[in-house]
């Protein structure tokens, strides 16, 4: 049972990719907020997840809030269908909510769960 700690990488102006992983069974996620040292993180608007690796059992669901602290607040976050961002398989999905904090939640799982978890991030052009 680790904390998992985001890890940063800057893709090219405006874009960032932040991973988690590898996550395990029982491991906790921090999330990613307007405290994690992104930049312009509210103005990367346009978002998406990807999820890979062995579930073995585990569901992972995206969670988001704008309240703050955002501690015990998170809510499950959408697709632009209105599909709940829950995968036990390894898939990527657009996220339909800009939210001021982001965290992967993994339930369940066993011993052999290793995953990992990418969300990218893009901020909008302004005209």
């Amino acid at each position: 049972m680790a904390t998992i700690q985001p890890n940063y990488t800057l893709l090219d102006s405006g874009v960032e990719l932040v991973t988690w992983g590898p996550v395990a069974a029982g491991d906790t996620c921090v999330a990613v907020d307007r405290t994690s040292g992104i930049m312009a993180f509210m103005a990367q608007s346009d978002r998406s997840v990807d999820i890979d690796g062995n579930f073995n059992g585990a569901t992972v669901v995206i969670q988001g809030t704008n309240q703050w602290p955002a501690a015990g607040k998170f809510k499950a976050l959408r697709d632009p269908a209105g599909n709940s961002l829950s995968f036990s398989t390894a898939d990527i999905r657009q996220v339909l909510e800009v939210a001021s904090a982001i965290v992967p939640v993994i339930n369940g799982g066993t011993g052999l769960t290793s995953l990992t978890v990418a969300l990218l991030m893009v901020k909008r052009p302004m005209f």
